[in-house]
């Protein structure tokens, strides 16, 4: 476990500052996210989100241990505005401003590209019914079909074991998007 400190009213210098604009604003957290997974860096974080602004804190870690070459990161947005970025570097050694500046630009290509990954999901219902039998094609990236061992009753609790590919922005974005399938497919059966 690692302290998070709220270090947005911390006055000491903030080298790197960053403004994303308004229509990048909504992706540009989610892609920070993602080239962090990527890299295969930790992220920590605490927000604050209300109905006329969200800022935060995040430290970005890039290996484990007690004090591990870091990035600090301190972000608010009004709603609907611009997203304010200011950053520093942390640790024991401290990451350098190149390694800092190269993942903002990173970032920043990931947003103005659209990045996204396809990932595959799978996922078991279970209903009351007759068995599921036989797979059924709802198109090329989604599947329902049957489990391989059938319960001994005709009638009764059942699964039904859906697979997909779904796309999102890294795992978290491929993960919220499979869930919204999922109900939407729920209401649907």
């Amino acid at each position: 476990m690692r302290l998070v400190s709220d270090l947005r009213f911390d006055v000491d210098s903030w080298p790197i500052e960053i403004v994303v604009q308004a229509s990048e604003a909504e992706t540009w957290m989610a892609q920070l996210s993602a080239e962090i997974e990527l890299r295969g860096w930790t992220l920590s974080s605490l927000s604050q989100l209300g109905a006329e602004a969200n800022s935060g804190s995040l430290q970005v870690n890039t290996s484990n241990g007690q004090s591990p070459p870091s990035l600090d990161i301190i972000w608010e947005r009004l709603r609907g505005k611009e997203l304010q970025i200011r950053a520093r570097a942390s640790g024991d050694p401290p990451l350098s401003l190149d390694i800092s500046h190269e993942l903002f630009r990173c970032i920043a290509e990931r947003v103005s590209t659209g990045a996204t990954q396809c990932l595959h999901q799978q996922v078991l219902l279970v209903y009351d019914g007759l068995p599921w039998r036989g797979e059924l094609w709802l198109d090329s990236d989604h599947r329902l079909g049957p489990p391989s061992k059938y319960p001994d009753s005709l009638i009764g609790p059942q699964i039904l074991i859906v697979d997909a590919m779904v796309e999102g922005v890294g795992r978290q974005g491929v993960s919220a998007n499979f869930d919204r399938w999922i109900r939407e497919l729920r209401v649907f059966l």
